[in-house]
């Protein structure tokens, strides 16, 4: 052990190592809370948000430990990160090293927690009696393992999403604060008052959210405050003895709600709010709703629109999310109606195929109508021009990576196999 460096993501998985027989100078503590907030400011290796997760500065720093591991990896020093799969920190430690030393010949080790116990969500569950043969639990990163788990840091680094956690096929997601935000308001609801500490040991114990650590519920609340949704009736110097409430607030933002389904296109009863302009980000086992339509003329022709330069400027059919409480059949009228110009009856609507995806159902619609397209009505930031397209037209743009929205692809295909 003497000649590896051991990186762990927080004080409980520190705690463990030093009780074992591992030396304190040979940990390297990289509590970056990487799962939560806005990464941008890491390429300085710091992070500016972390005031409520139990720092006392705004920034946090990481440089020195940074340099530390890299100097041991240009030492040739071994080095062996703690993680686990269920643990949405830990488990982006290890993108996050993997990117940092993907440029260098470096030897990177990682151990499971949920590998040594399935009970171990984290590697601060193990008990020390657990990690004394570390060096048969550890598992040996390959290049291409390293590269891999580098091109999946990067993808999250380009997002930089709100939140990322750890979904039920172990892969990163992102959601919104506004998803966790809505959870922590509508259990909040339940109490007339509550102290800060208190709320947080609730949602802990009812497993209320199980997207982000419990450390960083604190985080959340500050925001909530911030943005006056939660009210402190009594501030006290430590957060977690305030007293707080749910404040009655009504939101400026513009953009709409849509309801939330199970896998199997249930009503959750939970919404989730998307503001204007933004990707709406599902959480894990939830799905959205979207729908698209293709509406055929007599001569067999398909309505396609060119979108605006906002919306990328491809081809595309008419399609958008359903609001919450809206049918997907409305919702298609609506979006017609919002795009074209175009008013069409209920009755001319037919449900062509159901699609689902990792965070998403999509309900196509046919329509078989003549329309004359010069008369029509362009909703501007959405479209530049619209056309009759042949299918022949379609399947070159789709055959010959045509500026097409993929997204239409999968239903246009199956729609013509069907005509």
């Amino acid at each position: 052990m003497e000649n590896t460096i051991e990186v762990v993501s927080n004080l409980s998985s520190n705690g463990l190592l030093l009780k074992s027989s591992i030396k304190n100078e040979n940990i390297v503590l990289l509590d970056m809370h990487l799962d939560i907030g806005d990464l941008k400011d890491l390429k300085n290796y710091k992070r500016s948000f972390l005031k409520n997760i139990g720092y006392n500065v705004d920034v946090v720093d990481y440089s020195n430990k940074i340099k530390f591991l890299l100097d041991n990896v240009r030492n040739n020093k071994k080095i062996r990160i703690w993680s686990s799969h269920k643990n949405s920190n830990e488990y982006m430690t290890v993108l996050y090293i993997c990117n940092l030393l993907e440029k260098y010949d470096a030897e990177l080790y990682v151990v499971y927690s949920d590998e040594i116990s399935n009970e171990a969500k984290s590697v601060g569950e193990l008990d020390k009696e657990e990690i004394k043969n570390v060096d048969a639990l550890e598992r040996k990163l390959l290049k291409e393992e390293i590269i891999m788990y580098s091109k999946i840091w990067n993808s999250l680094l380009n997002d930089n999403s709100d939140i990322r956690y750890i979904d039920f096929d172990n892969k990163i997601k992102s959601c919104s604060y506004d998803y966790l935000e809505e959870k922590i308001l509508s259990e909040l609801k339940k109490y007339n008052e509550i102290r800060v500490g208190k709320f947080i040991s609730n949602l802990k114990i009812d497993c209320i959210i199980d997207e982000i650590d419990y450390s960083e519920y604190p985080y959340l609340i500050e925001r909530l405050i911030n943005k006056s949704e939660i009210k402190v009736i009594k501030k006290c110097d430590d957060l977690f003895d305030c007293l707080i409430k749910k404040e009655k607030f009504i939101s400026n933002k513009k953009g709409e709600y849509t309801d939330l389904y199970d896998e199997n296109k249930n009503l959750t009863g939970e919404k989730l709010f998307r503001e204007k302009g933004t990707k709406l980000i599902v959480p894990k086992g939830r799905y959205s709703v979207v729908v698209l339509a293709f509406i055929e003329n007599s001569k067999g022709e398909f309505l396609f629109q060119m979108t605006s330069k906002r919306k990328k400027n491809v081809w595309a059919t008419t399609g958008g999310h359903v609001k919450s409480g809206q049918t997907s059949k409305e919702a298609i009228i609506e979006e017609i109606k919002e795009e074209l110009g175009i008013d069409i009856n209920e009755d001319e609507v037919k449900l062509f195929k159901t699609y689902k995806y990792d965070d998403a159902f999509k309900d196509v619609f046919y329509i078989k109508k003549d329309i004359d397209i010069n008369s029509l009505t362009y909703q501007e930031d959405e479209v530049e021009y619209v056309k009759y397209l042949t299918k022949d037209e379609i399947l070159d743009l789709i055959n010959n990576d045509g500026n097409i929205r993929k997204t239409n692809i999968d239903a246009f295909l199956d729609i013509i196999k069907r005509l």
